[in-house]
C-alpha cells in the first residue's frame, strides 16, 4: 500500500517478497555477519549485517522477531546495540517495529 494513496503498487509488493527471499535464503546459508548477541532476561538483542537490508538490530522474543533500528556503519550499529540492550534492561517492552517496502512500521509490545 501506498501510504499517501491508499493504492496497492505491484512492483513494490515483488521487490518485498523478493527482499524476504534474500534475507531468509542468507539467513539459511549464514550469509548474515553477526555483530553483537547480548540476552536480557527472555530477550536476545541481534545485531547483524543481512544480506537484503543491510545493519539492523532486532529484539527476539516469545511473540516474535522484531526489527527496531537500521544503521548506515558497523559503529552505528555497536552503538545502537548497546542502547537497545539498555532500553530491556531498564525495563522498557514497548517497541515501534520496522517494515521494509510494503510492510509499514508497527508498534508493538514484547511479551
Amino acid at each position: 500500500m501506498n501510504k499517501d494513496t491508499d493504492s496497492f503498487n505491484i512492483g513494490d509488493a515483488f521487490s518485498t517478497l523478493s527482499s524476504l527471499t534474500r534475507g531468509i535464503i542468507g539467513a539459511r546459508m549464514g550469509q548474515n555477519k553477526k555483530l553483537d548477541s547480548t540476552f536480557v532476561d527472555k530477550y536476545r538483542v541481534s545485531t547483524v549485517d543481512t544480506v537484503d537490508c543491510g545493519l539492523e538490530t532486532a529484539i527476539c522474543a516469545p511473540n516474535g522477531t522484531h526489527v527496531v533500528q537500521r544503521y548506515a556503519t558497523e559503529e552505528e550499529a555497536l552503538k545502537g546495540h548497546q542502547a537497545w540492550t539498555k532500553f530491556l534492561e531498564d525495563g522498557h517492552r514497548k517497541i515501534i517495529a520496522i517494515g521494509f517496502g510494503i510492510i509499514g512500521d508497527e508498534e508493538i509490545i514484547i511479551e
